[in-house]
């Protein structure tokens, strides 16, 4: 098939290029680190081997070359498989959405693992609110929550995630608890290759042994205010009164995370 050339058009829609040769495709520097997982590019290029075909990748062009917006691993697993050629679907984009783009299309296309997604919705955040990225990936919001909530999990637990060891339905019971009650929960449903119920099961278990303090019922106003203020902030949040006045603690995972948070905060502070 004959080299297509970048060519700029007025649709929104990705259009068909064909096949171009892989030369010309670069790494696009925002998208997810999960996104080019090393053990998913050599299953792949196994398979593309063995003569299985290959989904467009999806581009923007940059001058004569093309930028990969999502298909990094596609990318790469055709270059360690030999391909010198594969497909694309050409999609106009400009610098100031690149970011945008480029991470809500890998997460439509499945192109994450849970924790890269939780990752992604979080760097997405500094330009949209929670309900905006519900439309553009047609879900709900509650779906959206509930994926950020994997960034407060415990370090040992987010290398179980990552490594595919434990699925999101078997970490998220696991919020809430010690650092060491997670670590040996996830633990223990890797290598006992537990059900999620059954992690659910231990995993109430450790609560009901918590203090009484940290089991205290909140009342419906307090944990309605703490839902408010996480789908404004998106980050979890704690409100515990006191006899006079109280405290609000904000938990966050990573240090990115912090300055979202901070810079979520400053957007809000600022005068309209």
């Amino acid at each position: 098939m004959n080299q297509a050339a970048p060519q700029s058009s007025e649709t929104a829609g990705p259009r068909d290029l064909g096949e171009v040769p892989l030369s010309l495709l670069d790494a696009n520097p925002f998208i997810p680190a999960g996104a080019q997982d090393g053990s998913r590019v050599e299953q792949l290029a196994a398979r593309l081997r063995q003569g299985g075909g290959l989904e467009s990748l999806l581009v923007r062009a940059r001058g004569k070359r093309y930028e990969v917006l999502a298909g990094e691993i596609r990318r790469r697993a055709a270059l360690t498989a030999g391909w010198t050629r594969v497909p694309v679907d050409l999609r106009d984009v400009g610098d100031e959405e690149l970011v945008e783009v480029t991470l809500i299309e890998n997460l439509r296309r499945g192109e994450l693992g849970p924790l890269q997604q939780a990752q992604a919705i979080e760097r997405l955040q500094r330009q949209l609110n929670q309900t905006q990225i519900a439309l553009r990936l047609s879900c709900s919001r509650s779906t959206i929550s509930n994926t950020l909530r994997l960034l407060g999990l415990s370090r040992a637990v987010r290398d179980f995630l990552d490594a595919g060891r434990i699925t999101a339905g078997h970490a998220r019971p696991l919020l809430g608890l010690l650092e060491d009650q997670q670590k040996t929960l996830a633990l223990e449903a890797a290598q006992k290759r537990l059900s999620v119920r059954a992690v659910e099961v231990r995993a109430a278990k450790f609560r009901a042994a918590l203090p009484s303090r940290r089991r205290s019922p909140k009342d419906p106003n307090t944990r309605a205010a703490e839902e408010r203020l996480h789908s404004v902030i998106g980050a979890r949040i704690e409100i515990h009164r006191r006899q006079k006045g109280g405290t609000v603690r904000l938990h966050f995972a990573t240090e990115n995370e912090l300055n979202r948070i901070y810079e979520t905060l400053m957007r809000l502070r600022r005068p309209k």
